[in-house]
């Protein structure tokens, strides 16, 4: 379980893929994992896990993706994917964090392409130029993926906590 609230309710404060890197790796270690960061952050990944299995050593690649209830506690959650990066393989996840609820969505990179491919989510243009903007919408005790368009949704509340697919 995730700690609550690692920033104060008024905090304005940037960088918040510094804090949700560091949730991520409290979180892990307390799920038995020895999470390894990344020097540069080039190719958009944040976090490095080791698994040996019977002297077989294997390395997953995760990028964190952090987001709160900043003003409404209605809201959703929102998160960026930038086009540039975005380069899905095995052993490449996204991890989630959802702050406000407490939870942490686990999500296999070409999953997460073949969800973008069935949303078919709005380039974001301009400053923020080649991003994918995708919403994590809580109806109830289940979990959504959609886009600003909202016509689509994909249940993904079978990822929450999916810590058992980093091993």
């Amino acid at each position: 379980k995730m700690p609550k609230k690692f920033i104060s309710e008024t905090s304005t404060a940037g960088h918040k893929e510094i804090i949700g890197e560091t949730m991520a790796k409290l979180v892990l270690h307390k799920n038995g994992f020895n999470p390894y960061s990344r020097f540069l952050d080039k190719e958009a990944i944040d976090l490095i896990v080791r698994n040996n299995k019977n002297g077989k050593v294997t390395y997953n690649e995760i990028q964190i993706k952090y987001s709160k209830k900043y003003l409404d506690p209605t809201e959703n959650y929102w998160f960026g994917i930038q086009q540039s990066t975005f380069k899905p393989r095995h052993y490449f996840y996204f991890m989630f964090i959802c702050e406000d609820e407490n939870k942490i969505l686990i999500i296999p990179s070409l999953t997460i392409q073949d969800m973008l491919k069935k949303l078919k989510p709005t380039i974001q243009k301009g400053k923020e130029l080649g991003k994918w903007n995708v919403i994590i919408d809580k109806q109830e005790s289940d979990y959504f993926l959609i886009t600003s368009k909202g016509y689509d949704n994909i249940k993904i509340t079978h990822y929450l906590n999916n810590f058992g697919v980093l091993k």
